[in-house]
């Protein structure tokens, strides 16, 4: 698994607001059964608009999406 590769949210509490993750943890620590991800968050339907330089934005699969590290956090399992 590859730092800065993104994954489908699986969480169905979070993956309407947050439909894709962003694995940021460096490869030396693959041996742990965590991850740290960061969310992606879709712009359309977005009130407000965030800082581009904190929360750069990104396409995937033809729609836009921000990078939302305020919401980053630790998951307990392997995303592949």
């Amino acid at each position: 698994m590859a730092q800065f590769d993104y994954y489908a949210n699986t969480d169905g509490d979070t993956n309407t607001a947050f439909p894709f993750i962003v694995n940021i943890q460096d490869a030396l620590l693959d041996g742990l059964n965590s991850r740290v991800v960061i969310p992606l968050t879709p712009l359309s339907g977005l009130e407000k608009s965030y800082p581009q330089n904190l929360c750069p934005e990104i396409t995937i699969e033809g729609k836009e999406y921000s990078l939302n590290p305020s919401n980053g956090k630790r998951i307990n399992e392997n995303l592949e």
